[in-house]
């Protein structure tokens, strides 16, 4: 392997590492809020965490794989963009503040609510800022200053909110020291930033802003919407529900999200292999495109399977039996996770065949489907209703990604076998494990019976054969050099 092979192996490397790292930490504090604080606090928490997802990606703009575009083209501009994109997100700093007054005008009822969003809307600007800096490092292949930035704010969230949630304080009081360690945590990026690369802290024109916002605002637009979606069923189900269904809700929702950094880091390392096959060898992208999609379906197929067979041996174990209400909501959306794990690949190859525009509307449309649903599900059903309304806006995102993709995209994913078959395999694990649960089987009676089926169905429904188990047992285990 060649030294910049070799440099680009090992920052992908720490990459996943840090991202990992920087997704547990978050579990283990929410469940310490959940089992020390209960659910309506619990509630609050999600609710803020929810709001703050939305502005800290307003105020990304973008976000790292713009500035990874521009930077790899020119390394020499990331003083001056990295300025450009400081001003920028100063200015639009003003416009969330503005949402965040409207929001907590009408949270008279709930003082904690109103501090929660204050906090958190500081900590969004402070984040965004991180995160450019992060993009930076990444552009560079320097990684490890991104894992040292992360690395510190994490650890002081997690020890500093452990302490203020064991001691008894409420979720304001955690919040706030969230907002402490991001601000470190952000002027360690901005450190190094300044110490690697140059000094952003100068002049820009009003006219290189316009000029950042009109290359940037495909990138903004498509982002914010994904964020969105993300976000918008917990913020109707704060307006329609008490904050201890949403507390059920933020526990659901948080698993699978914990796993999301998987297909992401994949989708990240295959996106510029598929965008050069496209463009010089169709029939080598048909089959890269079909073994990507496969493993994604092969992942979430075991993530949806374990979740929906043991959703409530994984509450009681992390969360205590004041959650179990969660289950349901729990077992709905890892199924969800399925369909996602599918959709990523799929939105990808949109963007590696230059159909960017075809994914703006796709986001869209899920985006306004999701809302509807929610707010036609949540009076009837409460935290259920929100997780049903994803189970069928994710298989009508695939459906739009296909409809997107043509009929050739439609043939190199090959979704009969990619999908469907591992569709039948979740169903049959998530059966017995239902069964096991109605029959009242122990625990490693039911684990015992959940991993037969799923190997059983697997083999039954043909979702892998042979071949593809030894190219995944390469790509786990790859042998050494």
């Amino acid at each position: 392997m060649s030294s910049m092979g070799k440099r680009i192996a090992g920052n992908a490397s720490l990459l996943a590492t840090t991202e990992a790292f920087s997704r547990t930490m978050p579990i283990l504090l929410m469940i310490a809020v959940a089992r020390v604080l209960g659910p309506e606090q619990m509630g609050v928490y999600a609710f803020g965490m929810a709001v703050n997802r939305i502005f800290r990606m307003t105020l990304d703009f973008g976000g790292s794989r713009f500035i990874q575009r521009e930077i790899g083209k020119k390394p020499e501009l990331s003083g001056s963009l990295m300025a450009q994109l400081l001003y920028l997100k100063i200015l639009i700093f003003g416009f969330v503040i503005m949402a965040a007054w409207i929001m907590t005008s009408f949270m008279s009822e709930s003082p904690q609510k109103r501090t929660v969003i204050w906090l958190l809307t500081l900590a969004a600007f402070f984040q965004a800022n991180a995160g450019s800096a992060y993009g930076f490092f990444r552009a560079h292949l320097e990684a490890k200053f991104e894992a040292l930035s992360r690395g510190l704010y994490r650890l002081l969230y997690l020890f500093g909110g452990l302490a203020v949630v064991g001691a008894g304080y409420n979720v304001a009081v955690l919040v706030f020291v969230g907002l402490v360690a991001q601000v470190l945590g952000c002027l360690m990026a901005w450190y190094w930033f300044i110490r690697r690369y140059a000094n952003p802290f100068r002049r820009v024109a009003l006219a290189d802003l316009v000029f950042l916002v009109r290359k940037a605002w495909p990138f903004v637009l498509t982002q914010w919407l994904v964020e969105f979606s993300r976000s918008v069923d917990m913020l109707i189900l704060s307006m329609l529900a008490t904050d201890s269904v949403v507390g059920y809700y933020g526990v659901a929702k948080r698993l699978p999200a914990a796993f999301s950094f998987i297909p992401n880091a994949i989708s990240s390392a295959m996106l510029p292999t598929l965008s050069r096959l496209w463009n010089k060898d169709k029939k080598a992208f048909g089959e890269v495109f079909s073994q990507y999609v496969k493993y994604h379906a092969v992942l979430g197929t075991v993530f949806a399977a374990g979740l929906g067979a043991f959703a409530e041996d994984i509450i009681r174990l992390l969360f205590g039996n004041e959650f179990l209400q969660a289950a349901v909501a729990l077992r709905i959306l890892g199924f969800v996770s399925f369909v996602r794990f599918v959709n990523i690949p799929c939105g990808m190859s949109l963007l590696s065949r230059d159909r960017e525009k075809w994914n703006l509307w796709v986001q869209a449309i899920v985006v306004a489907a999701i809302a509807l649903l929610n707010l036609a599900l949540i009076p009837f059903y409460q935290e259920n209703g929100s997780a049903m309304a994803l189970l069928i806006a994710e298989p009508l995102r695939l459906g739009l990604f296909l409809v997107a993709m043509g009929h050739e995209g439609r043939g190199f994913a090959r979704l009969e076998r990619t999908a469907v078959y591992p569709a039948l395999v979740i169903l049959f694990t998530v059966g017995i494990g239902l069964i096991g649960i109605w029959a009242n089987w122990s625990l490693p009676l039911r684990l015992a019976a959940a991993t037969g089926v799923f190997a059983a169905s697997i083999v039954v429904t043909g979702a892998m054969n042979p071949s593809d188990w030894q190219m995944l047992q390469r790509l786990v285990l790859p042998r050494r050099s």
